[in-house]
């Protein structure tokens, strides 16, 4: 769940998840609803994301003291940060830096 604030506030609540087989991101939106959270809005993150290099086997996620996202590439050997970029790169506004 991201809860910092580096990245566009739309991303801010939203539930990150990944295909470790095939490489791809996903997140959803979590509303509270009357005694039940609901998912809501699935967005499809793998082209921004792996836009410059592939992101490989997404093993992990994990969250820094700010609460800002990072990715576990397994088959990369590498911890990916999920940053914002500048507008206009639409529609996501994220990247992946090292």
């Amino acid at each position: 769940m991201y809860r910092g604030n580096g990245l566009p506030s739309r991303f801010r609540g939203r539930y990150f998840f990944a295909d470790f087989i095939r490489g791809r991101v996903w997140s959803f939106a979590v509303v509270a609803g009357a005694g039940a959270a609901q998912a809501q809005d699935l967005q499809e993150h793998t082209g921004t994301l792996g836009a410059a290099q592939p992101l490989g086997n997404i093993s992990s996620f994990g969250l820094d003291a700010d609460g800002e996202l990072f990715l576990v590439s397994y088959s990369r050997g590498a911890i990916l940060k999920v940053v914002g970029v500048a507008a206009p790169r639409p529609p996501e506004n994220l990247r992946i830096v090292r």
